[in-house]
């Protein structure tokens, strides 16, 4: 038997409460998987866009922390 955190427990919970849903969502209420593959794909869109903003607005702050360490030297 495998034992986990429970930090880790949690997040493995989740995931499986989060397929739950989503396999009720298409076997007891009649989602098409269409929906559901489109969506997930969206979210993903969405999100490593976040990711990519973020990255560039980090690079901005580093790039602007050197412009003005340059200026006071």
């Amino acid at each position: 038997m495998v034992v986990l955190k429970s930090s880790s427990r949690t997040v493995v919970l989740s995931l499986l409460a989060c397929l739950a849903f989503i396999g009720a969502a298409i076997f007891a209420w009649g989602v098409p998987v269409s929906d559901i593959t489109s969506i997930l794909w969206l979210s993903l869109f969405l999100m490593a866009s976040l990711v990519v903003a973020a990255a560039l607005f980090m690079l901005l702050l580093k790039l602007g922390r050197r412009m003005t360490k340059r200026f006071k030297d």
